[in-house]
């Protein structure tokens, strides 16, 4: 061994020197197919037995186990990574009293998060008795994730359960292997409002379905949730309407203002399915009727810029002339404002009611005489994206131009049944936040 390290600059030349380097293979019978790090200790016994030898460099010092510039802080012993592969017991390797190294088998997998369109990876090095719930608490830790259900893991196209206790190795993970994260992307608030005819009341039945994409994650007043043979979800509430709006949920008992539920995306592939939007001349909106809760899309084609300090007059203009009242204008705004307020610049879009429609399948009996459903795509924009040569430069100097567009991008054809007071009405707000 001390003669291979001699001479290995002179092989691997473009080894920096602060680099150490380890050696690794899974040719000897007892790897089992795994790379196993070779030490010191074993090595004269061990390379008359190898015809190749897998030689890893990495910069010599203690750090966490996921190296990113994020990552200031030193790895606690009860933090660490690598783990001895007690769970193991066929496949341990011999140990000798003086190298309990020989225990570990470790690997290094990548850790990939696309945030604003740019792949970030990580190396992350562990041993294969790493629980998958253990990698979640470090992802979360070391990314700024309030914790692992803000996030998806996805590998090899399949999501892996943040809460998993099994190890790296029972699931199949090999040494090089990628792990995609995306934050996971929720529908925020939305709310139904139902509006009988004036001095009447009416009792309806109120269906909700989701695509397999989404998944509910909170339903007021609770009801039953059914799993759709297709693999989406749906529920049902029964209510007595008032006059006033009032609804009376039959199988709670409870009165509210209106009904509320929220989703979650599931990522259920990686694989990012071409953009239904059209191009179009600068500065004009197009009407995508594509939405996908996994991949929800903000383009310049199909969204305006504003800065904050804008947004909330902008947001109450677009909401009236969609047909919100006072009281869901204002429940809108409010809800969202924590969220603009994190940037200075916000991207935006409603999404044609056709495409949400597929989304999440709206039934109400019986028949509204109207029914508008107001769902608001947006995230946050940082300065470097908005200068001159930017694709959103020009979605920025449109400014607050034409409100007037998004009845036709939403679909709302005749604003005066939305107001008449004589009609049957299902009003519905709702949003996304798009993190990546």
């Amino acid at each position: 061994m001390p003669k291979l390290q001699f001479s290995l600059r002179d092989h691997f030349p473009k080894i920096p020197d602060d680099h150490r380097v380890s050696y690794s293979t899974k040719n000897l019978p007892i790897c089992k197919g795994v790379f196993t790090k070779i030490s010191r200790e074993i090595w004269a016994s061990t390379i008359p037995k190898l015809d190749q030898l897998i030689v890893r460099s990495e910069l010599a010092r203690v750090s966490s186990p996921i190296k990113s510039e994020s990552s200031k802080r030193p790895m606690k012993e009860e933090d660490d990574l690598e783990c001895y592969c007690a769970d193991d017991s066929d496949s341990q390797l011999a140990p000798s009293a003086s190298s309990p190294e020989i225990l570990k088998k470790r690997l290094s997998i990548y850790v990939v998060r696309t945030k604003d369109g740019v792949d970030e990876e990580h190396s992350v090095e562990c041993s294969f008795s790493t629980r998958i719930s253990k990698l979640a608490s470090w992802i979360a830790s070391e990314m700024r994730f309030i914790n692992a259900r803000e996030f998806l893991m996805i590998w090899r196209g399949m999501q892996m359960d943040e809460s998993d206790g099994s190890s790296l190795k029972s699931l199949g993970v090999e040494d090089g292997d990628k792990i995609h994260i995306f934050a996971r992307l929720k529908g925020g608030k939305p709310v139904i409002y139902l509006f009988p005819p004036a001095d009447s009341e009416i009792n309806a039945s109120v269906r909700l379905s989701l695509v397999p994409q989404w998944q509910f994650s909170g339903i007021y007043p609770l009801v039953p949730i059914t799993s759709l043979s297709y693999g989406g979800q749906s529920l049902k509430w029964d209510v007595k309407v008032s006059s006033d709006g009032i609804l009376l949920e039959k199988g709670t008992g409870l009165e509210v203002a209106y009904l509320v539920w929220e989703a979650e995306a599931l990522a259920l592939s990686i694989e990012v399915p071409p953009s239904g939007t059209s191009l179009a001349a600068p500065g004009h909106i197009t009407n995508d009727d594509t939405f996908i809760p996994t991949h929800a899309r903000l383009e310049p084609t199909n969204s305006v810029v504003l800065e904050v300090a804008k947004i909330t007059p902008y947001l109450d203009s677009a909401l009236k002339l969609l047909g919100l009242h006072t009281e869901a204008r204002t429940s809108f705004i409010t809800y969202w404002l924590p969220s603009f307020l994190k940037h200075t610049h916000v991207a935006l879009r409603f999404l044609p009611q056709s495409a949400y429609e597929l989304a999440a399948p709206l039934e109400v009996e019986p028949k509204p005489d109207v029914v508008v459903r107001v769902f608001m795509l947006f995230k946050g924009l940082k300065q470097d994206a908005l200068s001159p040569r930017s694709e959103w430069y020009a979605t920025l100097t449109r400014g607050t131009g034409d409100l007037m567009r998004w009845r036709s991008v939403v679909g709302v054809d005749a604003i005066r049944k939305v107001n008449d007071a004589s009609l049957f009405r299902v009003v519905e707000w709702g949003g996304m936040e798009v993190l990546a």
